[in-house]
């Protein structure tokens, strides 16, 4: 899994992360970004960017955790 980190993102100990670490249908997501807020997955799509964008029109300027949710067979890699 890739974890993004924006400018002003929110730790990774936070609601976002434990909603993501807890997650029992990431499945759905496979192969693309997502955006949580909170307790909800507020965009996702195959690009980063729009992603983001939109989540931001979501969160009306609080950063949403971005995450790339890899195909099953993927690497997992943390970025921080």
């Amino acid at each position: 899994m890739t974890f993004m980190k924006k400018q002003g993102a929110m730790p990774m100990n936070s609601t976002e992360s434990e909603f993501l670490a807890g997650m029992e249908n990431k499945e759905q997501y496979s192969g693309l970004w997502i955006a949580i807020s909170g307790t909800t997955v507020v965009a996702s799509g195959k690009n980063s960017g729009d992603v983001y964008a939109k989540a931001a029109e979501y969160t009306k300027g609080k950063a949403p955790l971005l995450v790339a949710i890899p195909d099953k067979d993927e690497e997992q890699t943390l970025i921080l």
